[in-house]
């Protein structure tokens, strides 16, 4: 908790965060252009494939289930206030993070944001089971939390075909 709050403030000397290492490797390896919200999905990927590989998380940040879809909050708020693009974050990522995220990156670089959505958001899935709609819900980056147990399994990689993009 207090890296984090060092992370945000300003001024202040940078702690290694696995979460912002996790976005500048995605941003390298699918185009610093890549869109937040493809970010998002590919970091909910990246966390769900290395969660079934080595059992424990990339970064330990919630993720949440929203309108936009899976939805990292702490990368959101950080990414307002830029604070992502210190490099000392990709000190916090191991081999295996490295290996899960370049993949992921790697397979999603040539997706169309339909694709992602496909990915993602499909019946039966994480993001599904605990997506509830509410028209009371202002904030469209608000949502129930995926527990980690729960991705656990959601993506299978790498396969011959680990993602749904053939069809």
């Amino acid at each position: 908790m207090l890296s984090r709050i060092l992370t945000l403030l300003p001024g202040a000397h940078p702690v290694a965060n696995p979460l912002f290492g996790a976005v500048q490797v995605l941003q390298q390896h699918m185009g610093v252009c890549a869109c937040p919200l493809t970010v998002h999905r590919a970091l909910f990927i990246a966390q769900a494939v290395h969660l079934g590989r080595a059992a424990s998380p990339i970064f330990p940040d919630a993720i949440k289930a929203t309108t936009m879809g899976p939805i990292v909050s702490s990368y959101h708020k950080a990414r307002l206030a830029e604070k992502i693009s210190h490099p000392i974050h990709r000190n916090a990522l191991t081999s295996t993070m490295m290996e899960v995220l370049v993949a992921v990156a790697s397979e999603l670089r040539s997706a169309s944001s339909a694709q992602h959505v496909q990915i993602v958001q499909r019946p039966g899935g994480a993001w599904s089971r605990y997506y509830a709609p509410s028209p009371l819900r202002t904030d469209p980056y608000e949502g129930y939390e995926i527990p980690m147990e729960d991705m656990i399994g959601e993506f299978e990689f790498p396969n011959p075909s680990p993602l749904p993009l053939a069809a």
